[in-house]
């Protein structure tokens, strides 16, 4: 007699063993399923008893024995039924618990079969054939794993579910893969009474016909609609299995060849679209930024403060008078008039002004007054300190209203302004954390004041900071 290579279902119906309602558990359990297998299974219990006769004595009562029905089992057979899925060359096809089978043996003695047209995957898979787009997902997905790995197809354990197992299956749909897909379960069969079992073939009973998206897309430039319409028709009327195969066999090489032209030009649109992504998206990033610092932020901010004038206004002024213009705290101020200016002054040569500086009249309109010295220098030095970002004047009226609108309105060079950061409450500016070419120099380390200077003074010269 034939093994039966099927998944099977169970129904089950539990009754009461006589008038005093216990209930008695009882369990069907299947090793070894064939053809002739399938039915109602009854499962009794004996019971003995004597005649309920009031009239006699218990010695003159019948006593009776019976087998009472305590369960009814029914083994159906599941057959197989083809399912239509249409899908596009390239993707990624993955699943970890569709395909269950109910076996309580170990799990090294289960294994999956995953066939295409009654092929092993891995003798028709043919290298990487994931579309571009379908590796870049699954690379940044899974942290730079690559796609090499496919197909896997693979056994595994299902939580609280002992006596079951699944599937894995992962691979990328490549042009040789269309037509009928089954799962088939290998598990080894012990014989009693025999030394040697064999191994059992059981077909899952999900068996898909997978077909391509015929119409036109944006990847798809001719239509094969109605190529696969006779074979769609087949399945979704749910013809027998062996004439959809007879159909598919005879359009599997235009189904192979059409695709693989497909996932040419897939490929082709994917890596295009991504390319450009990676260029247009930094740079068009890089030009919102900058318009929205300039007309939404500093530009309203300037308009409304004091009714200040635009960078354009301020730069209408006059050409450049002071080489060097330092905005500083008055906590700084030592700093800046005893080792700072003597030394650009003396060693540099160049013209400085800064905030404490004569050039600075009293009961003239502050703010005025530094919008027309920085803006007439040529190169500018912001002195940051824990003081610096408390006083109003410096952090909110030289550097966020005046020098900030200059480096993002590119009416000076990244090079022409230097931040120094003096101690350790200094900061940069929150708009500049991530902008690597705002220059900025640490003040407060291990290093001689000389060498800091002399920095400094290549600066001027070079617009570089970098301490060799």
């Amino acid at each position: 007699m034939s093994l039966f290579s099927t998944r099977y279902i169970t129904e089950d119906k539990e009754l009461y063993a006589d008038e005093s309602d216990t209930l008695i558990k009882s369990t069907l359990s299947v090793r070894l399923l064939r053809k002739s297998d399938f039915g109602v299974y009854l499962c009794r219990k004996p019971i003995v008893y004597y005649e309920n006769d009031k009239t006699s004595k218990w010695k003159n009562k019948t006593l009776i024995k019976q087998n009472v029905v305590i369960s009814v089992f029914t083994l159906k057979e599941i057959h197989p039924k083809p399912t239509l899925l249409n899908l596009e060359v390239g993707n990624l096809i993955a699943t970890e618990y569709f395909f269950w089978y109910n076996t309580a043996q170990d799990i090294q003695e289960v294994s999956v079969e995953y066939t295409v047209n009654n092929k092993d995957i891995d003798l028709i898979f043919s290298g990487s054939t994931c579309s571009f787009g379908t590796r870049i997902l699954h690379w940044i997905k899974n942290k730079g794993a690559s796609t090499s790995v496919f197909p896997y197809i693979g056994i595994g354990g299902i939580p609280n579910f002992t006596d079951s197992k699944r599937a894995i299956v992962y691979y990328c749909l490549f042009p040789q893969a269309f037509g009928i897909h089954r799962i088939n379960f290998m598990r080894y069969v012990d014989i009693p009474g025999k030394r040697d079992g064999f191994y059992e073939n059981v077909q899952h009973p999900y068996v898909f016909v997978v077909l391509p998206h015929s119409k036109l897309s944006f990847f798809r430039y001719f239509d094969d609609s109605m190529v696969y319409a006779e074979l769609e028709n087949l399945v979704q009327s749910a013809q027998p299995i062996e004439l959809i195969e007879m159909k598919v066999d005879a359009l599997i090489k235009l189904l192979s060849s059409n695709e693989e032209k497909v996932l040419f030009i897939a490929n082709c649109v994917q890596c295009v679209i991504i390319t450009c992504t990676v260029v247009i998206v930094p740079l068009l990033s890089k030009i919102l930024s900058k318009l929205y610092f300039a007309y939404i932020i500093f530009k309203p901010a300037r308009l409304l403060f004091f009714a200040l004038p635009s960078v354009e206004q301020m730069l209408m002024i006059e050409g450049p008078v002071y080489d060097v213009f330092i905005s500083h705290s008055d906590e700084e101020r030592i700093f800046v008039t005893d080792q700072l200016v003597p030394f650009l002054e003396k060693y540099v040569g160049v013209n400085v002004c800064f905030s404490g500086s004569d050039e600075l009249k009293p009961g003239l309109q502050v703010i005025r007054q530094f919008i027309d010295h920085i803006t007439k220098s040529c190169k500018i030095i912001v002195v940051l300190s824990t003081d610096y970002h408390e006083d109003y004047h410096c952090e909110r009226l030289q550097l966020e209203l005046i020098i900030l609108p200059l480096f993002y309105e590119e009416k000076r060079k990244k090079t022409d302004i230097l931040f120094i950061l003096y101690n350790d409450g200094a900061r940069l500016p929150e708009i500049l954390r991530w902008n690597f070419e705002a220059q900025h120099l640490g003040w407060n380390n291990h290093l001689p004041d000389r060498l800091k200077l002399e920095t400094v003074r290549r600066w001027i010269t070079t617009g570089d900071v970098s301490i060799s």
